[in-house]
């Protein structure tokens, strides 16, 4: 399974206010295709970003999750990653 971390910048006119984005959200959480797991999100209010992480099959299946909040929250950058736990360095030997 591919990991993705998407950045999205918020078109605040579309999305009205805090509970049509809370609408949106659970409607993406509700309709997700087979495999793809919606990890984490974070709000950077210095740059206006969400950062969310995503599992998915492939790009394609990403892509297609995130055509249906594309006209709220636009994608300004998506990156497949390899995940790492940072306690695999601390290990004692």
């Amino acid at each position: 399974m591919s990991r993705y971390i998407v950045i999205h910048k918020a078109d605040y006119e579309k999305l009205g206010s805090f509970e049509h984005m809370i609408d949106i959200a659970q409607d993406v959480a509700k309709s997700l295709d087979i495999g793809v797991a919606w990890k984490n999100s974070w709000w950077s209010s210095e740059d206006e970003v969400l950062i969310c992480e995503w599992e998915a099959p492939d790009r394609p299946t990403m892509d297609h999750v995130l055509e249906r909040v594309c006209e709220y929250w636009p994608v300004d950058k998506i990156y497949e990653v390899l995940w790492s736990d940072p306690r695999w360095y601390s290990a004692e030997s």
